[in-house]
């Protein structure tokens, strides 16, 4: 993910095309069996359609990135972006709230705090990590909850997340947006109401009218037999199952 997710990055402020580097052979072990499987069953790259890729203007300085996000941002896609991107000459910075999400602007408003951060930090491309948190009801800043069998849940998402993809990129549409979305988690909600969290954000960022695209993380995260979330993997170079 760090190196496909970089490569995004940089391709889109700079409009180059970016192709994912290959995947390494996993080594031999006499455990070959068990790490067989557990290899079959690890994470493949984020889904990325780069042709669908809209192009945006260049910049004179190094293009400036700012994520936002939940936890997954905070302890471990942040670290990651941030030593690639430095590595390549862009600037990096990033603000997460654990336990955030779309959902939920009566716990914490993203709407307002991009504002904020747009003012303050005029990025050249914005990474937004959100949807893993979503799985849940809509609590508006007006009106009643909406639960997540309400057939308005899947609308009033698409507008919530319409509403940060057109602060992020603003007015002008001159920011790029990269949504990174949900990974898929043990449990009836991720299973249930995830899958449409990851569909929804999938559509609204192709469609948005501004330079913007989507990593598909749900996919990768299920175990491609079973279709169930993936709890144990060999990591790149190692013979290790984790």
């Amino acid at each position: 993910m760090r190196t496909l997710l970089a490569a995004a990055l940089l391709s889109l402020v700079g409009c180059a095309p970016a192709i994912p580097s290959a995947r390494p052979e996993q080594p031999a072990t006499p455990r070959r069996e068990a790490l067989e499987d557990a290899t079959r069953r690890a994470p493949t790259e984020p889904t990325v359609e780069f042709a669908s890729l809209r192009r945006c203007p260049r910049v004179a300085a190094a293009p400036k990135v700012f994520a936002i996000g939940s936890s997954t941002l905070g302890a471990t896609l942040g670290p990651i972006l941030k030593r690639s991107l430095q590595a390549r000459g862009a600037s990096f910075d990033r603000f997460g709230k654990s336990s955030s999400s779309v959902v939920r602007p009566d716990f914490f408003d993203w709407p307002a705090k991009v504002k904020q951060l747009a003012r303050k930090e005029d990025p050249d491309v914005w990474v937004i990590a959100l949807g893993t948190n979503d799985s849940q009801a809509i609590w508006p800043r007006r009106g009643f909850v909406i639960r997540h069998d309400d057939p308005r849940w899947d609308t009033t998402f698409a507008k919530l997340v319409d509403e940060l993809l057109s602060l992020a990129s603003g007015a002008d549409r001159q920011r790029a947006v990269i949504w990174v979305g949900p990974y898929a988690f043990r449990g009836w909600a991720s299973r249930d109401i995830g899958v449409r969290v990851n569909a929804i954000l999938k559509a609204r960022t192709a469609a948005f009218a501004g330079p913007a695209f989507y990593v598909d993380a749900y996919e990768p995260t299920l175990d491609r037999d079973t279709r169930k979330p993936i709890t144990e993997f060999v990591p790149r170079g190692t013979t290790e199952i984790l």
